[in-house]
Formats: C-alpha cells, structure tokens, sequence
C-alpha cells in the first residue's frame, strides 16, 4: 500500500522490516491485528493454503499441551479392558501425535505419516467394533453373557450371535446333576443364571456364580484341549440356575475359525484362569483360617463329654498343645473354652505363659504332633471316666 496509508504500513508495530510493507496487504489490516502471527501469515505464500494453515494452527494450538494430552491418552488405555474405547484412545493419540509434529517450524512428513498410519489403523479397527457393536441385536439372556464374559475380551455381538447359533440353554432345578465326576466331557458351559456347586467325590467345597468365574473347568485350552476326556469334578445345581452349553467339538472349531476369535478366547480363558485362582486362594485362606477353630471346637467337645469340665493340669496343657498345632488363635481358643464351660484350677493359666510343649507346638508342631497330642486327651479324657 501506498506509504503513508492506514498510519505508515509497513512501520506499524508488531511488523519486522524483514517482512516489509508490502507483504501486508489492506484486507490484514482491516482485520486490527498488528502482532507477529499476522505478519507471518501473510509473509508466508499467499497462494499456498497449506503454508497459511500450518501457520495458523501453530498461532491456535500448544505443542506441548498436544504431545501431553497424546501421551496421557495412551497411559490411560492402560487401563482400559473394553476394546472400543481402547481403539478410540489409541486413534486420538495417534492423531494428537501426528499433530504435534505438524506444529514445528519445518513439519517433520515421516513422522506425522506414522502417526496418521495408526490413527487410520485404530479408527478403521474401532468402526469394525462400532459396526458390529451397534447393529446386531443380542437377547436379553446373550446380551447378559456379553457383558459378563465377552465384552472386555475383544468378542463382538457379531461373534456372539454367532456362537449362540450352536448353543442351548438348558434349565436346571436346585439339587440336579449337571455333570457327573468321570463322565465323558463332551460339552463347554457357563453358568447364566444362578448358582452351581462343585463336588469332589461327593463332597462340595466351592460354587460358580455368574458374572464371577462361571466356566465350567475351562473354556479354551489350546494346548491341553487333547488331554480332558472326563470331567473332574460333579457339578450340582445349588439353586434353579440356566446353564449355556455347547458341544466341544463345535465350540474348538469356532474359535479356530476367525484368528481373532481365538486370540479373543485366549484372553478370556486368562481372565477366567486368574479369576479362579483367586477366588478359590481366598476361600482356602478363609478355611484354613476357620478350620483350626472347628478342630479345637471339636476336641473340646469331646473332651467335656468324657471328663466333664473339670481338666486337670496336664490335660490343659495337652489342649493348649493342640490348639497351637491346629492353628487356632489363642483369643478364639480361649472362647470356645469358656463356651463349653471348662472349669481350671488356675485361671491365671489361660493368660499366663504357656508351658513347654505349646512353644514347641507353636514353633513347629506338625500335623503328627497334633494327632499325637489329640490321642493323649482322648485316652487322659477315658481314663478320668
């Protein structure tokens, strides 16, 4: 523009003399914006759009704040089970990736076609999950097993009405056998609805429920597939429970059929493998906690039924020996004493320091120690009827 129109043109402040007046035209300073980003918009080809978006993106948006935001995404999906907002976490940090390169001085191509790649990857693998997600419609009962077993895994509803093709759902009433202990196994099955008992020749010690470690023994094996003919344990209906089953040959050759099928399976049988493992660790830890207590309980009732509740000396001492070597905390033993109504001589001898044989007993009294111990009160307790 001529010198000396709109106030000196290129003397205007926030204008360098490197870019001159004549970079500037009118219609910018129409606009009343005389800092550097201004200068530097129009420095840049004015024929160039790519050059005057680069521009103004770096004048919008924080290198820093993309590259932070990017990397906190990806953290984020650490802790992410469900695979579609895992997708939609890694397509957006890829993108805030490719952005931040974009954001330098001199763009950095190969880097920002990296990013670009992953993002596009990510994106087309979530509209896969989207498609497949929000376009087959699952059954009350199939769509609770979805999201009890299936959805963190990697399965879609696709592959779950595809799986629930070649299933039944067969309805058990309280106390009915559903698989017998050394039948052939020749079925996989979970438990829908309900509650179902574990029995080990006659004897049951833990329950499937759903939504907790439902499967019956495993639900894909790979490797040990081969080796399961039988069923190891008899399974009982606690209560009217619905029980998905498929016949094993079928349900192998489904999961082999699509790799991603499979790879989905196998982190559903990691999943169930962890979520019986600690379950049934707790359980153990519960009883062995709870079974000390249930044997002394018991010697002690059988103690009082054949001495009465009168004990001399020694036959407390030898029930203090025995209470260590059952594991039973000496505030539960005191308890179960005074419940069964035992009368001591001297009091002070529950809270005074124990005798010899219970330190030894509590140091490191085996299980035949105990049983030797147990055998003295009896024959003490027989001896004094």
């Amino acid at each position: 523009s001529p010198p000396g129109r709109g106030g000196g043109g290129g003397r205007r402040r926030g204008l360098s003399s490197a870019t001159g007046d004549a970079s500037v035209p009118a219609v910018a300073r129409k606009w009343g914006k005389d800092d550097g980003f201004t200068a530097e918009y129009w420095a840049a080809r004015s024929d160039k759009w790519y050059h005057r978006l680069h521009v103004w993106t770096r004048h919008m948006f924080n290198q820093g704040a993309l590259l932070h935001s990017s990397k906190l995404l990806v953290l984020a999906s650490v802790f992410v089970t469900d695979w579609l907002q895992l997708r939609m976490l890694l397509s957006i940090s890829a993108l805030l990736s490719m952005c931040f390169h974009w954001l330098f001085p001199q763009p950095r191509p190969v880097r920002m076609a990296w990013g670009l790649l992953f993002g596009l990857g990510h994106g087309a693998q979530l509209f896969l999950i989207m498609r497949e997600r929000f376009h087959v419609k699952l059954d009350e009962c199939w769509q609770q097993l979805y999201d009890d077993y299936f959805a963190g895994h990697g399965f879609t509803p696709y592959m779950v009405r595809e799986l629930s093709k070649i299933a039944t759902v067969r309805h058990y009433k309280a106390g009915d056998l559903i698989f017998e202990q050394g039948a052939p196994r020749a079925h996989v099955a979970v438990v829908a609805k309900g509650n179902v008992w574990i029995a080990y020749d006659g004897e049951k010690y833990t329950q499937l429920n759903p939504r907790r470690s439902g499967w019956f023994m495993d639900m894909y094996a790979p490797s040990t597939q081969t080796g399961f003919h039988h069923w190891p344990r008899s399974f009982i209906a606690a209560t009217d429970c619905d029980v998905v089953v498929w016949h094993k040959q079928e349900f192998d050759d489904f999961l082999k059929s699509n790799e991603r099928v499979e790879k989905a399976a196998v982190s559903v049988q990691i999943s169930e493998l962890w979520g019986k493992y600690y379950r049934i660790s707790r359980e153990l830890r519960r009883e062995q906690h709870h079974t000390g207590e249930q044997q002394f309980a018991s010697l002690v009732s059988h103690v009082v039924e054949n001495a009465g509740t009168s004990l001399r000396d020694d036959q407390v001492n030898m029930l203090f020996m025995c209470s260590a070597a059952m594991h039973c905390p000496p505030d539960a033993r005191d308890r179960i004493l005074h419940s069964a109504g035992v009368h001591i001589d001297r009091p002070a001898l529950l809270h005074a320091p124990h005798s010899g044989a219970e330190e030894a007993a509590r140091a490191g009294a085996d299980s035949r120690r105990a049983r030797r111990a147990r055998r003295a009160v009896v024959e003490s307790a027989s001896e004094a009827e």
